[in-house]
């Protein structure tokens, strides 16, 4: 043979075959892009030098695991579209005389340039894009922008080696099936398949089981700690439903409809049902891996959005906090944390204003039926008790009270609401027994501190010191080295320059370090411990880094998740075009005009195509409640940020526009189906 006659006969099989092999392309060389971009952004030194920038090089260095699983998946999962379409050309190769290991030797060439075209150019791709990344992730977590550019040369080599053994994992598995293969069932590969596929009871009930069990768990389960700890369970079990579903349940369905006589004998109705039942099996799993990849990007991009646009509300509206810590509580007075803010204020020329906070004691208790309230090391139901004097209460209270020996003032919560009167009037803590003679207004610096806790929390006021110290005994006694011990909360604000402000705050760290490295008695009984502080300006900092890059995270997982959805509902409808386009031209040669066709096609599209949409948003309703609860838990500071509208609002807004983009998709793709079943006369 003349040479490189393999390799020209490879590059021309590529371009003939374009409509299949340019979107593999494309899928190949985006994986590879999006894996180098994620790499550099979780290793390389322009977002190291970004302040925060350490939170966003953690979530992509998890982000790098769901990739790089995903590009093998989707890229084994398009590859078994494109190694189908070639069969019957392959077997055309060999019926005409070219042995097995010639056509190996061509799918070789075709795949290798294939892969190295992928690879050079998403990694040339990926190079280009990865400042501009880079600005983007700036602008979301609100950093200085980093000078200079950088290549990360881990990522290059770890592209190389994932996609590297992608390709050639890929490859054996084609020659594989090509090896395995008789010419005469490469020739027959498009029509294997065609019969008609028996109803799967045990699949389907086992579906409606595995779906069923996930919804309920979305839904029943109402503790946060414990939908954060079930919700993967959940998750596994709707993504098997929903394959069972649509394998399953969908074959009952179109047989349940065939024997309708009143609709299945109508022309479109006939020809939809009878044409899509028979290659429900692999319809059914195309359509499965659409409503799974939809239902991930929704989940992704509403989440990490609601995240990002609650930050502003869980930020303290002051612009100090000091948090001190103690055995001893009049370490912990008003007037001596003042005078440390004073200090600190005054070496910048600025003064404190609008000081407020005090002293409190949280403990982990559990709460029988009776209302008492015990100390259980052991309790797997827990609540948390924090109790104040009235003293602290009455420094912010509007309205001062008087309280006697015995008497209390509450407030329950639960993720950050007011939950009701459950506590009885008359209960107890650890044996004291105390009358509740009124509810207490929860102060801003409290919910601040506990607002966002997962479990039931109690606020109680009590009349004096000797009461608070009875209560923080015993649970010493009940604890000991796990005993909670005295803290306080106190802010306040100074005004001043972001250079003064962050001064202030340094020398508060130092006061606060010094004060408990100094302290002799540090492992004693007796500890006047030290303090924390934290400014509104770096709290933003750290918040809009956090959630940042958690949604940077969500969106970009999101763009390559619906990327890899609308391939396969591309590849979907050209293979079932061309499946489908020997039995409309008999339909056309038996009658049926072109303008019959096209309505039965639209009619077929439609019953396929917004199918997965439809389940998509059935999984987002019931996804929507324990998601909810579990953004509580990762709230920086307000539970009911997301109980409110901002969730919902932009699950509603994703939804509204993942559907304009399916819709597009759905407008474009029947058009190339139509072509296929059915073009044009000249």
């Amino acid at each position: 043979m003349r040479k490189f006659f393999y390799s020209r006969l490879a590059l021309q099989n590529i371009r003939k075959n374009g409509k299949f092999y340019f979107p593999y392309l494309l899928a190949f060389l985006g994986c590879v892009c999006g894996m180098y971009l994620i790499l550099s952004l979780s290793t390389g030194d322009g977002i190291a030098n970004l302040r925060g920038g350490e939170y966003v090089a953690g979530f992509m260095t998890f982000g790098t695991g769901i990739v790089g699983l995903f590009a093998a998946i989707f890229l084994f999962y398009t590859n078994s579209f494109l190694i189908k379409r070639r069969k019957r050309e392959l077997g055309l190769y060999n019926i005409l005389g070219m042995e097995k290991r010639h056509i190996a030797k061509v799918l070789f060439l075709e795949s290798f340039f294939i892969a190295f075209a992928g690879i050079v150019i998403g990694l040339g791709l990926g190079v280009a894009l990865d400042k501009l990344m880079i600005l983007l992730v700036s602008a979301i977590i609100q950093s200085d922008v980093p000078f200079g550019f950088s290549i990360s040369w881990t990522g290059i080599l770890t592209c190389l080696l994932l996609f590297g053994a992608i390709w050639i994992c890929t490859l054996v598995y084609n020659l594989a099936r090509i090896q395995l293969s008789k010419p005469v069932e490469l020739l027959r590969s498009e029509n294997v398949g065609e019969r008609e596929p028996k109803t799967r009871w045990l699949v389907t009930i086992f579906g409606i089981l595995c779906l069923g069990a996930g919804y309920a768990m979305a839904v029943l389960i109402t503790d946060p700690i414990a939908s954060m700890a079930l919700y993967f369970v959940a998750v596994i079990l709707v993504v098997i439903g929903t394959y069972c579903l649509f394998i399953g349940v969908s074959v009952f369905v179109l047989k349940a409809l065939r024997k309708w006589k009143r609709f299945y004998y109508k022309p479109n109705h006939f020809i939809n049902v009878s044409g899509m039942i028979y290659r429900m099996k692999q319809n059914g799993v195309g359509l499965a891996n659409i409503c799974i990849l939809s239902t991930m990007v929704l989940v992704a991009v509403s989440t990490t959005v609601s995240l990002y646009l609650g930050i502003q509300g869980g930020l303290s509206g002051k612009d100090f906090t000091i948090y001190p810590y103690s055995t001893v509580y009049s370490a912990l007075s008003t007037d001596s944390m003042e005078e440390i803010a004073q200090d600190a204020a005054q070496k910048q020329g600025l003064s404190v204003s609008e000081f407020e906070g005090g002293v409190s004691l949280d403990v982990m208790v559990s709460l029988n039926n009776n209302g008492e309230f015990y100390f259980d090391p052991q309790t797997s139901t827990p609540s948390i008790l924090v109790l104040l004097t009235q003293e602290d209460y009455n420094r912010f209270a509007d309205q001062p009270v008087s309280l006697q020996s015995g008497e209390a003032l509450v407030y329950e919560q639960i993720s950050g609401q007011n939950y009701g009167d459950d506590l009885k009037d008359n209960f107890s803590i650890g044996g004291l027994t105390f009358t509740k003679t009124g509810d207490m207004v929860l102060p801003n610096y409290l919910q601040e501190e506990y607002g966002a806790f997962a479990y039931p929390v109690y606020y109680v006021v009590v009349d004096s010191f000797d009461t608070l110290e009875q209560v923080n005994q015993m649970q010493i006694a009940a604890y000991q080295e796990q005993a909670s011990i005295y803290q306080g909360y106190y802010q306040f604000n100074t005004g001043g320059t972001e250079e003064q402000q962050m001064a202030i705050l340094n020398s508060l760290w130092d006061d606060g370090y010094a004060k408990m490295t100094s302290d002799s008695h540090a492992a004693s009984e007796e500890w006047s411990g030290g303090f924390r502080a934290s400014n509104l300006l770096s709290d933003r900092a750290d918040a809009y880094a956090l959630f940042g890059g958690f949604l940077f995270l969500g969106l970009f997982i999101g763009i390559l998740f619906t990327l890899a959805a609308v391939l396969i509902i591309y590849y979907k409808q050209l293979s079932e075009g061309y499946e489908d386009q020997h039995r409309y031209e008999i339909l056309q040669k038996v009658g049926m005009s072109r303008k019959e066709v096209k309505k039965t096609i639209r009619s077929q599209v439609l019953m396929v195509f917004f199918l997965p949409l439809i389940v998509t948003a059935i999984h987002l309703a019931f996804n929507f409640n324990i998601m909810n609860r579990i953004l509580d838990l990762m709230d920086s500071g307000t539970a009911s940020q997301f109980a409110g509208d901002t969730f919902l609002f932009t699950t509603i807004i994703t939804l509204a526009a993942f559907c304009v983009i399916y819709t597009l998709v759905y407008l474009i793709t029947s058009k190339a189906y139509l072509r296929i079943v059915s073009p044009k006369k000249r």
